[in-house]
């Protein structure tokens, strides 16, 4: 999808996943992993996305410094993470997360590394109540299926991702208070990072 806007570089650790990557987008994603192994990019980047992968990285603070060290002056970071540390669940674990974020957190964790934010919002937020009670039945109940292990039949999915796109013309016009996930867009700029 990025490949229709600009040129994209793609990086990933797993070999598995690499290859679906490669096979799915057309794109030569090479290995690389953070904070310490990118490949010799070809940046500096005017724009870096790191879709839901902050949250497998042990040293985040490390991993976000190297990805400011790659940006463009000006050059934005565009970040989603899963929320709240109280969601954790089996499902988090299978996943191989280390953490989840609140908005504070992560807001001194992108200040922290030099960058200034520009957004930072809470989504999936219409469907929160249901995501969270999900988590937390996982939680207490022991189950053996996790809620989100499985795509639900064709009129419950399409509910749910209609419901879930909607979010996108709210966001224009407001940030949520709460969600599922975290979305932050920072840029940088001419501050030093703060963390060693």
């Amino acid at each position: 999808m990025l490949a229709a806007f600009a040129e994209v570089d793609a990086f990933e650790l797993d070999d598995y996943a690499r290859e679906m990557a490669c096979q799915r987008s057309g794109v030569a994603v090479q290995r690389g992993a953070l904070p310490d192994h990118l490949p010799n990019a070809a940046g500096p980047y005017n724009v870096v996305c790191m879709f839901d992968v902050l949250e497998h990285i042990e040293r985040d603070d490390a991993a976000l410094l190297s990805v400011r060290s790659i940006m463009s002056e000006g050059g934005r970071l565009v970040i989603t993470v899963p929320a709240y540390q109280w969601l954790w669940s089996a499902h988090d674990e299978q996943l191989h997360h280390k953490r989840r974020y609140t908005s504070s957190s992560l807001a001194a964790l992108i200040r922290g590394s030099g960058l200034q934010i520009e957004l930072l919002t809470y989504f999936n937020t219409l469907l929160f109540p249901l995501g969270a009670a999900g988590r937390v039945l996982d939680r207490i109940g022991n189950r053996t299926v996790l809620t989100g292990n499985s795509i639900p039949s064709k009129p419950i999915n399409a509910a749910l991702t209609g419901i879930f796109s909607s979010e996108r013309w709210l966001l224009r016009v407001l940030n949520f208070p709460f969600g599922m996930s975290l979305l932050a867009v920072a840029r940088k700029g001419r501050e030093r990072p703060t963390l060693q």
